[in-house]
C-alpha cells in the first residue's frame, strides 16, 4: 500500500480499535544510508533492498496483525493492533533480521540496517499526531546511532520515551 491508502484507511483503523478496545501502534521504519546503496550500486539494487526488506517483514508477522504502507522513498509505515510488549518483540525481530539479509551488488556483499520509531496511541490521539510521534522517534533512533528502535508511549497523560 502507499501513503495515500494509509491516510484513507487511518480513521477506519482508529474507529475499529476504539470499538473493540484494541491497542494501536504506528511504526515508522527507515532504511539507514539508503541513498548510498542507490548511488553506489544503482537504483535496481535499491529496489532489491526495498523488496527483500518488505518480504522479510511479511514473513515475521501475520498478515492480519499489521498493514504495511510505503510512506515515501525508503520509509515505511506499519499499523499494528498488537499488545505493546508483543509489538516490541515483533519490531525488534524485524530490525535484527533486516541486517541478516545478504545482498550482493557488483560482487560486493552489502548489508543494510534500519532505524525504527514506534508510537503507541494515546486515548483520543489523532492519526496525524500518532504518525508525527512515530516519525520523531525514527529521527531520534538515527540521532542515537541508527540500527535501533525508539518508542514513545503515554502513561497517565505523560509521554514516556524508551
Amino acid at each position: 500500500y502507499n501513503r495515500r491508502r494509509l491516510m484513507e484507511e487511518a480513521e477506519k483503523e482508529l474507529l475499529r480499535c476504539k470499538r473493540y478496545g484494541n491497542y494501536i501502534s504506528i511504526l515508522m521504519l527507515d532504511i539507514d544510508h539508503f541513498k548510498i546503496v542507490n548511488d553506489k550500486y544503482g537504483h535496481q539494487a535499491g529496489d532489491e533492498v526495498l523488496i527483500k526488506s518488505v518480504d522479510l517483514i511479511y514473513k515475521i508477522v501475520r498478515d492480519f496483525d499489521i498493514k504495511i504502507y510505503r510512506y515515501g522513498g525508503e520509509e515505511f509505515c506499519i499499523v499494528s493492533e498488537e499488545e505493546k510488549s508483543l509489538s516490541r518483540e515483533i519490531f525488534e525481530s524485524i530490525r535484527t533480521n533486516i541486517r541478516k539479509i545478504n545482498f550482493n551488488f557488483n560482487n560486493t556483499p552489502v548489508t543494510v540496517t534500519i532505524s525504527i520509531g514506534i508510537a503507541f496511541r494515546d486515548k483520543e490521539e489523532s492519526f496525524e499526531s500518532l504518525i508525527k510521534r512515530a516519525d520523531e522517534m525514527v529521527y531520534k533512533a538515527k540521532e542515537n546511532g541508527r540500527d535501533r528502535i525508539e518508542i514513545s508511549v503515554f502513561k497517565d497523560e505523560e509521554e514516556i520515551i524508551w
